[in-house]
């Protein structure tokens, strides 16, 4: 008996299987002679497909119609490296697209900005969490958080973002809009000031004031925002970075004019957050 087993255990595995095909070259050879676009499916106990080998030779897991050389229905879990082209990269190194081409490794350049919000308003949306005015739909180009009416002096435009990604610097970009008279007298800077995390940091003022010897009025029908006798300017851009590695960052842009809101606002059109 012993010889026996020991001759059907060598047939067993030296033989190759052969379906539709009489000569196979592997130890399983399945050819497709008939019209179906599978050459193989494999399903499982309740007849979903778990594999399908079609007839271009795309490979299914999980789906029967693959439209990939392989098409994974699913997680994929990865215990080795990857390689794009036969690749596997360098420690510190990120995967590029290149488009359609072979996916690359590169470094990050060292030390490089990377903006990580860019607040906008829109005509007849919500404040997007900011506090201390709502929002100015000025025309159909122009909508602003605060504007005509809106945020006077001692005005405070505020909001708290959470959840920055590592960093050791934060830099902060406001473009703000000056309404009405804020800023029309010829000696009287009315400042617009920058504070993140409560700490001051930058101060501004629109860089175009009256010469007119009314201490009022620069007059012009070209106002967006406020009335039609006084002109609104801007955007006006105030920026400022420091030090930072918080997960949060709060940011305030306090009006320090001497006007009331109904004589003069400022708005904000724009505010990017940039993280390195």
């Amino acid at each position: 008996m012993g010889g026996i087993g020991t001759f059907f255990s060598l047939l067993w595995v030296q033989a190759n299987v052969g379906i539709g095909t009489a000569s196979p070259s592997a130890r399983l050879h399945v050819v497709n002679h008939s019209s179906l676009a599978e050459v193989l499916r494999v399903a499982n106990s309740s007849g979903s497909v778990s594999l399908v080998v079609t007839e271009s030779g795309r490979v299914g897991i999980a789906t029967a119609t693959p439209v990939e050389a392989l098409h994974i229905q699913g997680n994929f879990q990865l215990e080795g490296d990857f390689r794009p082209g036969g690749n596997p990269g360098l420690p510190g190194q990120v995967l590029m697209s290149q488009g359609a081409a072979t996916p690359t490794w590169q470094h990050l350049p060292t030390g490089a900005w990377r903006c990580h919000v860019v607040e906008t308003w829109s005509s007849g949306g919500g404040t997007n969490g900011w506090s201390g005015a709502g929002v100015t739909s000025c025309s159909p180009d122009v909508a602003l958080l605060g504007g005509h009416n809106q945020c006077g002096n001692g005005c405070n435009l505020s909001k708290t973002f959470t959840g920055l990604p590592p960093h050791t610097q934060v830099m902060v970009e406001v473009a703000w809009w000056a309404i009405d008279s804020l800023n029309q007298r010829q000696n009287n800077h009315d400042r617009v000031r920058l504070r993140l995390d409560n700490t001051a940091v930058a101060v501004g003022i629109p860089t175009t004031v009256s010469t007119s010897v009314s201490p009022l009025l620069v007059v012009s029908n070209t106002s967006h925002c406020g009335v039609t006798e006084l002109i609104d300017r801007g955007p006006f851009w105030l920026t400022a970075r420091m030090p930072h590695s918080s997960s949060s960052l709060k940011i305030d842009v306090e009006n320090l004019s001497n006007v009331p809101a109904n004589r003069g606002s400022i708005g904000l059109a724009m505010v990017r957050i940039w993280l390195r």
